[in-house]
């Protein structure tokens, strides 16, 4: 069971950190699989629980735990998760909720590649002027005004400004 839970801790460890062996898991990661794999589950469990084993098992001035220290906090936390289960069996239920799991994406917006331009309808762009529209800085043709005019727009207001309402 622990192997598997290896193949898991590793899966996670690598997650989001392209330098990372997989050998060592920062704190991140670890409560991303304690929530992708259902071992917090906001009741029992909550992502404080989580942080505060991180920070137990990990070496005092160390960001990471290593899969020894992984399975301390295993431990620590499925105790937690399955009260009503000996230490044992509670060990075996968690790792069970983290088989074959791989660290979910779901949820997560993938960048625009570079050089995308994703307003391509302009005649739908607002232009805006400060924080006026341009259809409010143009004031509307009254009869006795020609279009040969000059017309004064109103100035935006100062950044630093402050304007009473």
């Amino acid at each position: 069971m622990a192997s598997e839970a290896g193949k898991t801790f590793q899966r996670f460890a690598v997650f989001g950190e392209s330098s990372s062996s997989g050998t060592e898991m920062n704190n991140k990661n670890f409560s991303k699989l304690c929530k992708d794999c259902g071992i917090m589950d906001g009741k029992t469990v909550t992502s404080t629980d989580v942080d505060i084993v991180f920070s137990k098992v990990k070496a005092k001035n160390a960001r990471t735990i290593t899969f020894q220290q992984f399975q301390e906090a295993m431990k620590e936390l499925a105790q937690k998760r399955f009260k009503d289960k000996n230490p044992d069996e509670a060990l075996e239920n968690v790792y069970k909720l983290m088989e074959g799991k791989d660290p979910a994406t779901t949820g997560v917006t993938a960048l625009p590649s570079p050089g995308h331009h994703t307003l391509s309808n302009s005649s739908k762009a607002l232009h805006l002027v400060g924080q006026r529209t341009l259809h409010d800085l143009t004031p509307a043709m009254s009869p006795t005004a020609s279009a040969s005019s000059p017309v004064s727009l109103p100035s935006p207001p100062h950044p630093g400004s402050r304007r009473l309402l």
